[in-house]
Parts: C-alpha cells; sequence; structure tokens
C-alpha cells in the first residue's frame, strides 16, 4: 500500500478525500486519490461501492495497525492514510517507509467526511 500510494503521488496523483466506513463490525477508512488534471479521472467503482460517487483512485484500508495488524488503531494525524498503535509501531521498518508518504500528503488539500456510513 505504501509504495502504491508513493508511486501515486510520483504520477501526480494526490488524496484528496478520506472517509469513514463501516463494514459488518469492522471499521474502514476509504482514501480517494485525483489527478490534477479533471480528464484522467474517471468514476471509481470502489468509491461507488462504499456508498461516495468520487472520481480518481480509491483503497479502502481496514483501521489496523501497519506494523502489527492490531485493530482500532489511531489514525496518523499528518496524512489521515496509516493506522499505527503505538509509538514502536510508528517506529518501525514500516513506519519509516510511511513517513516518506506522509510527508508528501498536504493534509490541507484532503476532504475528511467524519460521519461514518454502515454499508452492511
Amino acid at each position: 500500500y505504501l509504495r502504491q500510494m508513493i508511486q501515486y503521488y510520483n504520477h501526480q496523483l494526490t488524496v484528496r478525500l478520506v472517509a469513514t466506513r463501516l463494514i459488518g463490525q469492522n471499521e474502514y477508512v476509504l482514501v480517494c486519490l485525483q489527478h490534477a488534471r479533471h480528464e484522467k479521472n474517471a468514476l471509481c467503482e470502489l468509491a461507488f461501492n462504499c456508498g461516495r460517487s468520487f472520481t480518481g483512485i480509491c483503497i479502502l484500508l481496514k483501521r489496523r495497525c501497519f506494523a502489527c495488524n492490531r485493530p482500532g488503531a489511531p489514525q496518523c494525524e499528518n496524512c489521515l492514510c496509516a493506522f499505527f498503535c503505538s509509538d514502536d509501531c510508528a517506529n518501525s521498518e514500516i513506519g519509516k517507509e510511511h513517513k516518506k508518504l506522509c510527508d508528501k500528503i498536504r493534509v490541507s488539500d484532503i476532504v475528511v467526511e467524519d460521519e461514518c456510513v454502515q454499508l452492511i
């Protein structure tokens, strides 16, 4: 996921929307990216299936620590696109990889949907 997100940023796709979704009893975050040139974005089927109309690319992330897979980990406050349950996990190898992505994301450009939508 982290390497793919960095590739998206290298190809001028940026995070534009982060939306919480609940599927069954599991919490997810829908991370939506768009290209700066609107004509390069197509309607995203995943976003549509998650109750959101969006043009671009979307990734559905389960709310789990990226390092140890612990459920319910808090979201990174800097990028909103990663989860770590502790400082140890945030400083792990995956945490270091995340830092590369985190440095590219500007939270001020992201629309955050706080309302959680139940899907199933």
